[in-house]
């Protein structure tokens, strides 16, 4: 299956020091797993990061989510996670259990063959809601709206990695200044590792 979008470049979220609260602003668990994109033509489903198909091999996933989307065309961007028994990612567990891989969507870039990143993020999430779902291995990332401090701190008392905050007016645009999304990192992360993201 070819991409669906070449020349494709994932939005990044730099780093910022502090949680923040505001109503023009959503926010995410940040998820510790392996950024990739999903591309189903409706039939089949290719899990791709940096422009690639993965090289981690995810085929059971792959079915999974061409399941869960019932037969529609769809690119969708998010994070392919192995949960703990207390449904928190763990990164490390990945390697050794592809077999019980998730993939958590938190944005939809095409669908039915359209373009929707000229979008704003809240009518992409919106309409990501609608398909994903209906499938344990097929999960939507939630958020919340404005209390990005009270949701940060959660995540911290969770031992989850951070937050997203994503700009619900913002187009899926990388390199836009000033960014869309901004990521803010739990620095008590019990499972945190050396690597860019």
């Amino acid at each position: 299956m070819t991409s669906p979008l070449p020349g494709f470049e994932f939005l990044k979220a730099p780093a910022v020091d502090r949680p923040f609260d505001s109503p023009d602003w959503a926010f995410e668990i940040k998820y510790d797993g392996v950024r990739a994109l999903a591309s189903s033509d409706g039939q089949r489903t290719v899990l791709s990061t940096a422009g690639r198909p993965s090289r981690m091999g995810f085929p059971l996933l792959e079915r999974a989510i061409a399941q869960a989307l019932g037969g529609i065309p769809a690119v969708i961007d998010g994070e392919i996670v192995c949960l703990d028994r207390e449904g928190r990612p763990d990164y490390r567990a990945l390697s050794r259990r592809r077999d019980r891989a998730h993939f958590i969507a938190f944005d939809l870039l095409q669908l039915n063959g359209e373009d929707l990143r000229t979008l704003p993020w809240w009518e992409r999430k919106r309409l990501l809601e609608d398909i994903a779902g209906g499938n344990p291995w097929l999960g939507y990332a939630r958020h919340v709206r404005e209390r990005g401090i009270a949701f940060y701190e959660a995540a911290c008392s969770h031992d989850l990695e951070g937050v997203v905050a994503k700009w619900m007016h913002g187009p899926y645009v990388p390199g836009a200044t000033p960014p869309a999304w901004v990521q803010i990192r739990n620095s008590r992360y019990s499972r945190a590792r050396r690597r860019s993201r």
